[in-house]
């Protein structure tokens, strides 16, 4: 019996001494990386910050471009609409120059470019 209850207490003493070798010596974790990990971390996070910035300065520009377009898009439906209006008043004074005979004529364009 004493010599399996030293069986026991060796194999636990291996165990035990095997356990605090993995634990202590073998620990890949090194102070240097974690150290080196946090300033990655820290200058990863500084660039998304700056990338942030960047996007809310890019969004705001957008929102100008938009409001250019829309201000544009008006002038021209301004525009479009006083074009309309000229064919129309030129379109009536063209059917009605149709019918002058040449003194009528030659009297219209007198008038017209004075």
């Amino acid at each position: 019996m004493r010599a399996e209850r030293l069986a026991v207490i060796i194999l636990a003493s291996v165990v035990v001494a095997f356990l605090v070798y993995i634990l202590f010596f073998s620990s890949s974790i090194n102070i240097n990386d974690i150290t080196a990990e946090e300033q990655r971390i820290d200058s990863l996070n500084r660039v998304i910050e700056n990338l942030n910035k960047q996007h809310v300065i890019q969004d705001s520009i957008i929102g100008a471009y938009h409001n250019q377009v829309d201000s544009l898009n008006k002038q021209v439906n301004i525009t479009k609409s006083k074009i309309t209006q000229i064919k129309k008043e030129y379109g009536k004074k063209t059917d009605i120059v149709r019918s002058y005979n040449p003194t009528e004529l030659d009297s219209f364009f007198t008038n017209r470019y004075k």
